[in-house]
C-alpha cells in the first residue's frame, strides 16, 4: 500500500468541496483521489477524527458524480463534455461535487462557508467552460448552434454578475471568450448574431491584443452596413 499524508487526503477533498474546477483539474483530482482510495479508508478513523470526514462518503459522492458522467447525454460522446454537463447540472442546483453530510462529527477542521457567490462563480466558471469546450469542436455542427444558444444567455448572466460584484471583474472576464465567438460567426457571415453581442454588451477588453481585436472585429461588422 502506497503511504500518504493525511493532509495529502485533505487537500484533495478540500478542491471539490471549496471550488470549482475545470474537466482536466477535475480528472487529475478524481485520479489522486482513486490512487489514494485504498490508504484513506485504512486510515478513515485518524480522518474523522481530526477533519470531520466520513471518508467512506466522500467516495460514495465522487461515484455519485461519476455516475452521472457516465449517463448524460452528449453531443461529442465524450468524457470531457460530459464532466463539464455534470458539473453546470450541479452548479445550477447548488450542490458540490463533494459536501459534508456528517455535520455532527466533531472536527478540528471547520467546515467552509460555501455561499451563493460561490455558486454563482461555480455556475459562471463551468458555463464558460462549456462554451470554450464547443468553440474547440466548433466544426461539429451540433457544438456550433450550442454556442448561439448559449452565448446570448451566458452573457446576460455576465452582464448580472458584473454589476452585481464590480470589484471581482477579473473573475468574470469574458471578452477574450467573445472575441472567439465573433471570429466564428464572422467566418460564417452570420452578422445579425455578431452585431447584436457588440451592441448589447459591454464588453470591456482588458490587454492590447484583446483590445485590437475587438475593434477589428467591430469595424468589420459595421463595414457592411
Amino acid at each position: 500500500m502506497i503511504e500518504y499524508d493525511l493532509t495529502e487526503i485533505l487537500d484533495e477533498v478540500l478542491n471539490f468541496e471549496c471550488a470549482w474546477i475545470n474537466h482536466w483539474a477535475y480528472e487529475e483530482g478524481y485520479s489522486r483521489l482513486t490512487k489514494m482510495k485504498q490508504f484513506a479508508l485504512a486510515h478513515k478513523n485518524e480522518l474523522r477524527q481530526q477533519f470531520g470526514y466520513v471518508i467512506e462518503d466522500v467516495y460514495l459522492q465522487l461515484q455519485e458524480f461519476e455516475s452521472l458522467i457516465a449517463t448524460i447525454p452528449t453531443i461529442t460522446g465524450t468524457r470531457d463534455e460530459a464532466i463539464i454537463l455534470s458539473a453546470l447540472k450541479y452548479a445550477k442546483a447548488k450542490k458540490m461535487i463533494i459536501t459534508r453530510r456528517w455535520g455532527n462529527i466533531a472536527s478540528k477542521l471547520k467546515p467552509p462557508y460555501i455561499g451563493k457567490d460561490d455558486f454563482l462563480y461555480s455556475e459562471y466558471a463551468v458555463w464558460q467552460n462549456l462554451i470554450s469546450y464547443d468553440i474547440l469542436n466548433y466544426a461539429n455542427s451540433q457544438c456550433a448552434t450550442r454556442v448561439k444558444e448559449n452565448i446570448l444567455p451566458f452573457l446576460d448572466f455576465n452582464e448580472c454578475l458584473l454589476k452585481q460584484f464590480p470589484n471581482r471583474k477579473e473573475n468574470f472576464y469574458s471578452v477574450a471568450l467573445a472575441i472567439s465567438i465573433l471570429k466564428k460567426l464572422l467566418k460564417e457571415k452570420d452578422f445579425e448574431l455578431a452585431q447584436k453581442i457588440v451592441d448589447s454588451y459591454s464588453l470591456a477588453p482588458i490587454g492590447k491584443t484583446d483590445t485590437t481585436n475587438l475593434e477589428k472585429i467591430k469595424e468589420k461588422i459595421y463595414r457592411r452596413n
